[in-house]
């Protein structure tokens, strides 16, 4: 779904002008052959109707093909989180946050982000 409210999409965005009737996501794994944890959107548009994308309500499934809920996109997005946190910490001195390592398992390290 990175059309929707990925960030490198803003030029196809302005040229796919279209009305979104419905969807469905379901697991990349679902799939033979596919590795990875992201979902793969199968959607229904009407081209006829021109309207930017601003959100799309899709129906979510399992890989086993159970009902799990909805997912909301977003394609309005102003910008990425990236932009946001650079923008923040270079205009004040404030920190948004920093990380604990509370444990090491297995060489596995178990950290949190701890935003304040």
């Amino acid at each position: 779904m990175k059309f929707v409210n990925g960030s490198n999409f803003k030029k196809f965005k302005q040229y796919f002008l279209a009305e979104y009737i419905s969807g469905f996501v379901v697991p990349a794994e679902t799939f033979d052959n596919v590795k990875g944890k992201f979902p793969v959107g199968f959607t229904i548009w009407n081209t006829i109707e021109k309207s930017k994308i601003n959100k799309i309500a899709t129906d979510v499934f399992d890989k086993n093909g159970n009902y799990v809920g909805i997912k909301t996109f977003y394609g309005n997005l102003p910008q990425g989180i990236n932009q946001w946190i650079n923008k923040y910490q270079y205009n004040t001195n404030h920190k948004i946050g920093f990380w604990i390592v509370l444990r090491q398992i297995f060489k596995i390290k178990t950290m949190f982000l701890l935003i304040i």
